[in-house]
């Protein structure tokens, strides 16, 4: 439900939900009526942010670059390096 989620591009889907409604219940085996009510849901409330409140809509954030962030911190330290022994030399 995107905690925080901020759209900036709302696209207008009420043409396909039922197409959209259709694939979710393709899925049988994971009780897909919940994730069709959660679609309703949120996509009749992105619509009704959109001034039309009988729709459907989806909600899009478009970011001009990916927010990269710098993971090494996060990561365990590399193993030392050795040195290679030279066997030719005894």
């Amino acid at each position: 439900m995107g905690t925080g989620f901020v759209p900036t591009h709302l696209v207008d889907i009420t043409a396909h939900f039922d197409a959209k409604c259709a694939a979710i219940r393709a899925h049988g085996s994971q009780d897909p009526e919940r994730f069709v009510a959660m679609a309703e849901r949120l996509n009749g409330f992105r619509s009704s942010q959109a001034n039309a409140p009988n729709g459907y809509a989806e909600a899009w954030r478009f970011e001009p670059s990916y927010p990269f962030a710098d993971i090494r911190g996060l990561l365990p330290p590399a193993p030392p390096v050795r040195p290679i022994a030279d066997r030719r030399k005894s």
